[in-house]
């Protein structure tokens, strides 16, 4: 598998910010949707910080062709 073709599956795991999002807005628990909302930040920065590595390995890959 080449760098690049990692861009489509970490993009789909990202989605599952967007899931907890809105399992948060349409919780009634309000413990709950907090938990919710501070799981979601936690997997943006993680996803985040993954797909800027990512670009750097495609960058990297980049200048050695």
């Amino acid at each position: 598998m080449k760098p690049y073709e990692l861009e489509g599956p970490i993009i789909a795991c990202w989605e599952i910010c967007e899931d907890l999002k809105f399992l948060s807005k349409n919780s009634e628990d309000q413990e709950a949707m907090q938990v919710l909302d501070g799981i979601r930040r936690l997997y943006y920065w993680k996803f985040e910080e993954l797909f800027n590595k990512f670009e750097k390995v495609c960058e990297e890959a980049r200048l050695k062709n």
